[in-house]
Order: structure tokens, then C-alpha cells, then sequence
């Protein structure tokens, strides 16, 4: 993720330029977390910049930990996707899902 520090993505919509990057990482290796720094950027035609910036924050789970939780709030696993970087895609469900429609 360090590689993605500082580096502005962008793009257009009309005459608006819109960009954001990560701006800090800082790992807890403890407690599994990470603290993830965003920028955000809207330039406008007149050449006025709005600026907002967050932390994000990121709790990292051992695949049988996150398993076991889901499964005690009442998820099924649908299936299990290995993706980059050592990271798991889980599709779930509730077991009983709601007839109420939101």
C-alpha cells in the first residue's frame, strides 16, 4: 500500500477536476489496524479548490476469526475468493433474511 502514498488519481467531469490520494499509513500490527490518511480535492472551472480530508480505519481479521464472527451474527458463506496481496473476498448472506423491503 506504501506505493500508493502521495499519489493523486483524478478525473473529470465537465469543466470540475476531482482528485484524491492516500496521504499517511500507519500499521498496528497488534491490533491489526490500519490508519489510512485521504485527501480529497474538487478544483472548479474558476480555479477554485475545495479540500476534505479523513482517516480511514481499517481492522485487519485472521480468515478463521472473521469466519467464526460471521457465522455467529448469522451470515452463511457463499464463497471464498483469494485476491492480491494476501486478502480473502468473502460473498455472505444472512440466514434468515427479512421479507420487509426498505
Amino acid at each position: 500500500m506504501e506505493k500508493y502514498l502521495g499519489k493523486f488519481k483524478q478525473v473529470s467531469q465537465g469543466d470540475t477536476r476531482l482528485r484524491f490520494a492516500m496521504t499517511s499509513l500507519e500499521k498496528d500490527e497488534e491490533s491489526r489496524t490500519l490508519r489510512i490518511g485521504m485527501r480529497y480535492e474538487r478544483e472548479a472551472p474558476d480555479g477554485t479548490l475545495e479540500v476534505t480530508e479523513s482517516v480511514w480505519l481499517r481492522r485487519l481479521w485472521r480468515l478463521d476469526q472473521f469466519l467464526q464472527q460471521l457465522d455467529q451474527n448469522g451470515f452463511e458463506r457463499l464463497d471464498e475468493t483469494p485476491i492480491s496481496a494476501g486478502l480473502t473476498q468473502i460473498c455472505v448472506r444472512t440466514r434468515n433474511p427479512s421479507t420487509e423491503k426498505f
